[in-house]
């Protein structure tokens, strides 16, 4: 059982997002199945449904690791316990601060489907950018790490076993006190600690500090580094989306989706300097399914400048029944939306969704943010996702693609 219980929190070491996505971001079954497999059994929290929303607010930061650099010379710089010293630029660190929203986009009896999303905040208190997407399909009593059935939990004894300190208490998170359980475990190289609501189950904090390689550069002389990986995500929130179509079932060709594809352009726009447009094209590949949900991978490329390779990256996303930018929309709730029609205002990061266009064949929907313009839009006979639109006020930069091929 020690194997497994060390696996509950070095599966979830690794920060996820470099604005700090919850480390949980990324997994499907939450990892405390590994040490308590009976939590599979419970059903799903009473809480749980379809449009469900939990937002956090998320940082991350990359520090020199005072564990392995244990102190500064006098030029400043660190020392090792060898006595290898490292320059400055070799022990620089980044971070980034932002919000983790956590949507309930599908439930059915193949489980629950979360789109999980990333927004990242330009500066200290700048503009919101938003930065990715990632899925996560799991069980109704825990899908990753953001909830644990009450009644679970409920059955966890305080103490510490096999290095795991289980705990109860008061945790305070903007004004409100919860009865909460707290989980934590330490060895030298990580520590982890997550503390859930005892009567919802639902995830109040997750921090992580981890050693890692160094980033930056290595020499001969100097070889590489070790240094601290800190991330943490605090519960700002819990709403229930309101969706125009939540009554509505997929679109049947949706259950035989394979795959679809866009192609379009990415550019960057300053002021008084010429355009340079790269093609863009991503091809989304369905590898799950459930009746109101599929999980597709996204595989985008970005062409780069003559001579260098162009950008390849992936991620798993989901499209669900209970969500704002899914690949469809039903038809029959496409032809109930009136142009200028408000669908949602996010209390939280202001974000703002209405119905921006309605024509004869299509119909468009704006996700308008303080840093960020995101358009969608569907085909009203098939209720197929046809075009995007995102403008990064912050990056100064326009991604536009359209589908152009879609299996079967």
């Amino acid at each position: 059982m020690v194997s497994a219980r060390l696996k509950l929190f070095l599966s979830c070491i690794a920060i996820c997002f470099a604005a700090a996505t919850s480390c949980a971001a990324g997994a499907n079954d939450s990892p405390l199945l590994l040490s308590w497999p009976r939590l599979k059994e419970y059903p799903a929290p009473f809480w749980l449904r379809e449009g469900v929303k939990i937002t956090y607010y998320s940082s991350a930061a990359s520090i020199p690791d005072t564990r392995h650099l244990y102190y500064k010379d006098d030029t400043g710089g660190w020392v090792d316990a060898q006595g290898t010293r490292y320059r400055r630029e070799e022990t620089s660190g980044s971070g980034g601060h932002g919000y983790t929203e956590v949507t309930v986009a599908g439930l059915d009896g193949s489980g629950v489907a979360l789109d999980i999303r990333s927004l990242g905040i330009t500066n200290v208190n700048g503009p919101i950018r938003a930065i990715g997407s990632f899925a996560a399909v799991g069980r109704p009593a825990t899908t990753g790490d953001w909830w644990m059935h009450p009644d679970f939990l409920a059955t966890i004894s305080d103490g510490e076993t096999d290095g795991i300190s289980v705990r109860r208490m008061p945790y305070t998170v903007r004004g409100v006190t919860y009865d909460a359980i707290r989980f934590q475990y330490d060895r030298p190289d990580a520590k982890r600690a997550s503390v859930y609501d005892l009567a919802t189950g639902i995830l109040l904090y997750a921090g992580t500090a981890a050693s890692g390689a160094l980033s930056g550069s290595v020499t001969r002389d100097l070889g590489r580094g070790t240094q601290g990986i800190l991330s943490q995500s605090t519960f700002v929130g819990y709403r229930e989306l309101s969706f125009p179509w939540a009554n509505d079932p997929p679109p049947a060709w949706v259950r035989t989706l394979r795959s679809v594809s866009f192609e379009g352009s990415e550019a960057v726009i300053l002021p008084g300097s010429p355009v340079f447009p790269f093609a863009v094209s991503s091809v989304f590949r369905v590898s799950a399914r459930g009746d109101r949900w599929v999980r597709y991978t996204a595989s985008d490329t970005v062409a780069s400048v003559p001579g260098l390779p162009p950008r390849v990256s992936e991620a798993d996303r989901i499209s669900g029944a209970a969500q704002f930018g899914g690949i469809w929309i039903p038809p029959a709730a496409l032809a109930r939306l009136r142009q200028g029609q408000l669908l949602d205002t996010d209390p939280i990061t202001g974000s703002r969704i209405t119905v921006a266009a309605v024509d004869a064949s299509t119909v468009t929907l704006q996700e308008q943010a303080s840093g960020f313009t995101i358009d969608l839009r569907y085909d009203r006979s098939t209720g197929a996702m046809t075009d995007l639109r995102l403008n990064d006020r912050t990056l100064n930069q326009i991604v536009e693609m359209r589908r152009t091929r879609q299996d079967p």
